[in-house]
């Protein structure tokens, strides 16, 4: 590629697209330092060198009638990203999940040429699955992290690819559990408690967990109760929450909570899939807001939420939803599993899970693999910065 003509426009609008948006740019990077990189993200994408249009956290939701209050934001971010596009065309565009926003954006760009590379495909298998032949007009490159996304999109006649889950790369998932334990300073047995990576999930998630764990210890007077702090939420806010409690707020331990516990209970979402990995048996919990379940109803066409039993095509492990999400009720099913009920065979579809998201190096695939569309497009080495013009 030649010096000078790899400016790449990237946008992640969620906490887990700008951790996969973090390691996308250092790979880029490795490959070509020549490389440089402007648009939305978190910290962690600015840690990589990404020069930032808005800070992506002001973008995040979780439900239909929690985006409201982010229309002014995502208004105010697309207009500053246009404004940005039309002083430097970039060479590519490479949009992370994020789908309401990033497809919106992606026909801006698919009309003023720029070429439009996704990385993470939106959830169509669950929710509005029409959106494929939208995506197959606006989308060059389709980067999936879920296998059976495969056939979805090229049926579709869009180019995809899957080269492996990011989560496989991550290093605490091959924590021996002792090693684990002794970090956290345990001697008996342990309960993970995850609410969530945004506030709003862990101030409908914790109370209920607090309470669980109040109903377990009733139980068991020698349980521990583990809760990892999500980057980017107040660890101070945590504390107030489950004060009085017997749980264990701990800052940059999230593996490690995940290795050394015997079981979990967890908030949906790709935490889900990490905790599986980890081989954590567990029980999962997710509460929206009454109106945006009730909308989700019509709208979910699948019958299950967990990343895991999505990934297994089962239910294999039980989840608690809205008015399901009872103490009473998760707290027998964490009893179920302290006592091994189930989970061995749970454990077996966990490495199942594990072996059909790919080998180690993952990003590396990614990365190499991101870098070649971007150099493999056709014409744009003779055309400079004139190549595109944002209308």
């Amino acid at each position: 590629m030649a010096e000078g003509r790899g400016r790449v426009f990237i946008v992640a609008g969620e906490a887990s697209g700008d951790l996969h948006g973090a390691s996308l740019i250092r790979e880029l990077k490795a490959i070509d330092p020549s490389l440089s990189f402007f648009g939305i993200g978190g910290e962690r994408m600015e840690g990589e060198g990404l020069d930032p249009l808005y800070t992506g956290s002001k973008l995040s939701t979780i439900g239909i009638t929690e985006a409201i209050g982010r229309v002014p934001h995502l208004i105010l971010a697309y207009r500053r990203i246009i404004r940005a596009l039309r002083v430097t065309p970039p060479r590519v565009a490479i949009l992370i999940d994020y789908p309401e926003f990033n497809l919106f954006l992606a026909r801006r760009l698919k009309r003023s040429g720029i070429p439009v590379l996704y990385f993470i495909s939106p959830q169509v298998w669950a929710w509005r699955r029409g959106r494929v032949r939208k995506i197959a007009r606006v989308v060059d490159k389709m980067v999936v992290i879920l296998p059976f996304e495969v056939d979805i999109y090229r049926q579709a006649g869009v180019d995809v690819e899957f080269l492996g889950h990011p989560l496989i790369d991550d290093e605490g998932l091959y924590m021996e559990r002792e090693e684990a334990r002794s970090r956290l300073g345990l001697t008996g047995r342990a309960v993970a408690l995850l609410p969530g990576s945004r506030m709003k999930e862990v101030k409908r998630h914790l109370p209920l967990m607090v309470e669980v764990s109040r109903r377990l210890s009733q139980v068991y007077r020698d349980l521990s109760f583990l809760l990892p702090v999500a980057p980017g939420i107040e660890p101070s806010l945590i504390r107030d929450m489950i004060q009085g409690s017997r749980i264990r707020a701990v800052e940059d331990a999230f593996y490690e909570v995940l290795r050394a516990s015997d079981a979990g209970v967890v908030a949906s979402g790709t935490a889900t899939l990490q905790a599986a990995l980890a081989g954590l048996p567990m029980a999962v919990v997710y509460r929206v807001s009454p109106l945006t379940y009730w909308i989700g109803r019509f709208l979910v066409e699948i019958d299950t939420i967990s990343l895991v039993n999505i990934v297994a095509g089962r239910k294999v492990v039980k989840e608690f939803i809205q008015d399901e999400a009872t103490p009473e009720a998760i707290t027998a099913e964490v009893l179920n599993l302290l006592n091994g009920e189930g989970v061995g065979d749970m454990v077996k579809e966990f490495e199942r899970i594990r072996d059909c998201l790919g080998e180690r190096g993952v990003m590396k695939r990614i990365g190499m693999g991101v870098y070649n569309f971007i150099n493999n497009i056709e014409g744009l080495d003779s055309k400079d910065e004139a190549l595109h013009t944002v209308a």
